[in-house]
């Protein structure tokens, strides 16, 4: 496999990951060794936010909740669903789905 490299905000590169385009569309997700998520694409990566990184998990594959390097995110996810007191309406949690039904 192939390598990208990971770039901070100014433009450095700050490591490497393997291009593994988990999430389709030749994009991919990744977890450092200190817990910061990587987005990327063929030729680039950055380093994003947890929010940032289920979103991206949620909009293009659900699936890898199931990994276990990503329970942080799964446990992030399932918090979300968690109906409050004033909520009157909930998801549906299907982790085997592609999208979130509400």
């Amino acid at each position: 496999m192939s390598k990208v490299n990971v770039y901070d905000e100014k433009g450095n590169i700050i490591t490497t990951v393997e291009y593994n385009p988990n999430l389709g569309n030749g994009k991919g997700l990744t977890v450092l060794v200190n817990g910061s998520y990587v987005l990327y694409d063929d030729n680039y990566g950055e380093i994003v936010t947890k929010d940032d990184a289920l979103n991206a998990v949620l909009k293009w594959n659900i699936k890898l909740l199931h990994q276990k390097r990503f329970d942080e995110l799964k446990n992030m996810y399932l918090g979300r669903m968690e109906v409050t007191d004033n909520e009157e309406w909930k998801y549906d949690i299907d982790l085997e789905a592609k999208e979130v039904k509400q």
